[in-house]
């Protein structure tokens, strides 16, 4: 329980495009240059080892009916779910009410070398946990699973 906790004690409630601590940093993604797409992306500040966890993926708390209404206006969802139910969900689609983990991009194979962090979840939460060694400077790269209604990068 101390690593998740512990990221939870560094993961501050607010980011925003120019977001910056010791952890992470929000900057414009590299990863979506190499399709022609643009946006931002989530960097590492420091390095991090396999099994490291990151940050806390944090929002505001709604209903799972709530998320239905909202799903064609977002992409910014995760379900917290107990014994596969979905218990409530975390809507991250304001800045200002969430974590720099929003802006983490995603592959679309599980299986793409580029992805090197995966979310979990603990203790009716969501974390960003590193999948291999990351250096200081690299995009935080993830995988959001086989039912993710918007790709912006295919290749």
């Amino acid at each position: 329980m101390g690593k998740f906790s512990e990221a939870s004690r560094r993961t501050p409630k607010t980011s925003s495009k120019g977001f910056s601590n010791d952890d992470v940093y929000v900057s414009k993604s590299g990863y979506l240059d190499t399709c022609n797409a643009k946006g931002y992306g989530l960097y590492a500040n420091r390095s991090f080892l396999k099994g490291d966890v990151i940050q806390e993926y944090r929002g505001k708390r709604i209903s799972k009916q709530q998320s239905d209404k909202k799903l064609n206006n977002t992409q910014y969802m995760f379900a917290v779910k107990k014994k596969k139910t979905i218990v409530f969900v975390i809507d991250a689609a304001v800045a200002k009410t969430s974590s720099a983990a929003r802006y983490v991009n995603s592959v679309i194979d599980y299986t793409d070398n580029k992805r090197n962090t995966e979310f979990v979840q603990y203790d009716k939460k969501i974390y960003l946990v590193a999948t291999k060694k990351i250096d200081k400077d690299e995009e935080l790269i993830s995988f959001y699973g086989e039912n993710t209604d918007i790709i912006i990068c295919s290749t």
